[in-house]
């Protein structure tokens, strides 16, 4: 298994398997070893940039929060380099595209898309009572999929399954597994939402040493204490171990996990 949440005291210890263990010594967990706040300008947060916190969470090598309130004039997607690519996932409002190739559509609230970063272009609109708010997660390919052609047909509207309050954009979260399987492999990307004090741990795969999570509302209370607020993102260590987090409010945010890139 892959995930598991839980909704129990926050330090319950746990069995690596999932299942609540018996009283004892609690389970070792990964550590926050970095903890930034986001970058705003205009209604786009940075939260990752290539230059800065990419160097430690690539194949992630940038990540925007774009919000603007209902009513607003269209926001125009902020640009990602050449031969990345680009998951575009939509919490509100809509998301219309334009690819190369002359095909056009639109993402409305919780769809995403897989985009070559080169070849679409899109904007933002909110609706008249919905505010616009989309993740926009830039990711280097490795190995055979850096090379790959671009899967044209990959380009279009995905709704998430959801396992309890996880949304599973990429990879799997126990049973559950992202619609985009024939791209982006090997990695998890998650969209979390949170009740206030509700608890929620996290098993990655064990070729997964690369791991970070950003708050997009409320806050989260780590195992040492650590909190992580609103467009703040943390950066945990490359050792095995679970991630054990409890909301402070309602609290969404969004988890990346994958294997480290080499380069």
């Amino acid at each position: 298994m892959f995930g598991v949440h839980f909704g129990v005291a926050f330090h319950a210890p746990v069995l690596s398997h999932g299942a609540a263990s018996v009283p004892g010594p609690r389970a070792r967990g990964r550590q926050l070893v970095q903890l930034a706040s986001g970058r705003r300008r205009g209604p786009v947060t940075q939260l990752i940039a290539p230059w800065h916190i990419g160097k430690q969470t690539s194949p992630f090598v940038s990540l925007e929060y774009v919000e603007a309130n209902a009513g607003l004039e269209a926001v125009a997607g902020p640009q990602c380099r050449s031969g990345t690519a680009t998951l575009v996932a939509v919490l509100g409002g809509r998301v219309l595209f334009e690819h190369a190739n002359g095909i056009r559509g639109e993402i409305n609230a919780g769809g995403c898309a897989w985009m070559p970063a080169s070849q679409v272009a899109w904007r933002g609109e909110s609706g008249m009572e919905q505010p616009l708010r989309v993740f926009q997660l830039g990711i280097s390919p490795a190995g055979k999929q850096q090379t790959a052609p671009a899967v044209s047909d990959e380009v279009g509207q995905h709704y998430p399954e959801e396992a309890g309050s996880v949304r599973v954009i990429l990879g799997r979260f126990g049973r559950t597994q992202s619609p985009l399987r024939s791209v982006l492999a090997g990695m998890n990307l998650f969209h979390v939402s949170l009740k206030d004090n509700e608890v929620w741990r996290y098993f990655a795969p064990d070729a997964h040493n690369v791991i970070w999570l950003a708050v997009e509302r409320g806050g989260l209370e780590l195992t040492e204490g650590e909190r992580v607020y609103w467009e703040q993102m943390g950066v945990f260590d490359e050792s095995a171990g679970l991630i054990e987090m409890q909301a402070d409010g309602d609290t969404s945010f969004l988890l990346g996990s994958a294997r480290k890139d080499p380069r």
